[in-house]
């Protein structure tokens, strides 16, 4: 997880269960909850859950395979 091109924190993302990461960015607590979920035989979605100062911040949505989700 990267703030303003630094590194906040970094983790392997499985693909059968959710990670956490938490780090620190210009003097905030920065935290996120990652679940993985395969949406098709060589795809994966990843939904994260970012908070800043114990505040949701952000929802974001990774998709990575070969075909599109349907």
């Amino acid at each position: 997880m990267t703030v303003n091109d630094q590194v906040v924190a970094h983790a392997d993302m499985p693909r059968n269960g959710p990670v956490e990461l938490a780090g620190t960015a210009e003097g905030a607590n920065v935290a996120a909850l990652c679940t993985p979920q395969m949406v098709a035989r060589a795809t994966l979605r990843v939904t994260c859950l970012v908070m800043v100062a114990n505040e949701r911040a952000a929802t974001l949505s990774l998709v990575a395979g070969t075909q599109p989700p349907g």
